[in-house]
């Protein structure tokens, strides 16, 4: 099976940053999952004791499985890693906004219009937005994308494709599911072309 996806992933998607080629072949051989949020809002998950000050990470969304699984990838990726969540923007205190250098904010979770939220966030915060969502048709994913979101993370995706796209927003990259469209507002390098494929692993289409 490993050697099946190794296949895949160099013959069926050509078009993958380099970077994330690797990623993925280091992927396929396993990584330890790491620690994740509890159940509590806000709260503040420093990282660990004697480590360098890692990223700072909003997670607005309620408690839910989707948000814990987020919590163990942002663990994987930065173990240092500080994450405060909340159900809502505004029961974040002025100096977690200020400081924070992700904001991931679940959309589906909350009675507000999913554009007023995100564009509400992106008034007060210069780190990058990414929506999560259940949702994946076009209209939705335009609707976060124009109110200033700078990723779109879809909830059916494995843990493997939540930490690649989470990689690429945080290196400066702007991620939109099932699309080869350039986007209007540019961060990083622009997207390169895909052609789509039913390979097990065609989601990745669209990553730049």
């Amino acid at each position: 099976m490993t050697d099946l996806r190794s296949h895949v992933i160099e013959h069926e998607l050509p078009d993958l940053h380099p970077s994330l080629l690797s990623f993925l072949h280091s992927r396929l051989h396993g990584v330890p999952p790491q620690h994740g949020l509890d159940d509590s809002e806000p709260e503040t998950m420093p990282g660990p004791a004697g480590d360098a000050p890692g990223m700072h990470v909003l997670v607005i969304s309620p408690p839910s499985t989707f948000a814990h699984t987020v919590a163990q990838v942002l663990r994987a990726i930065d173990p240092a890693c500080r994450i405060t969540q909340a159900a809502h923007p505004s029961t974040i205190s002025s100096a977690d906004l200020s400081n924070a250098s992700l904001a991931l904010i679940d959309v589906d979770e909350t009675a507000d219009d999913a554009h007023a939220l995100v564009h509400q966030l992106s008034c007060r915060i210069s780190a990058p937005i990414v929506a999560l969502s259940a949702a994946v048709d076009q209209a939705s994913i335009d609707c976060v994308l124009r109110a200033g979101a700078v990723g779109y993370l879809p909830k059916t995706y494995a843990e493997s494709l939540i930490e690649a796209v989470l990689r690429l927003v945080r290196g400066g990259e702007r991620y939109r599911p099932h699309s080869d469209q350039p986007e209007s507002r540019k961060r990083g390098r622009p997207p390169k072309a895909s052609q789509a494929s039913d390979a097990p692993l065609d989601v990745l289409g669209g990553l730049t």
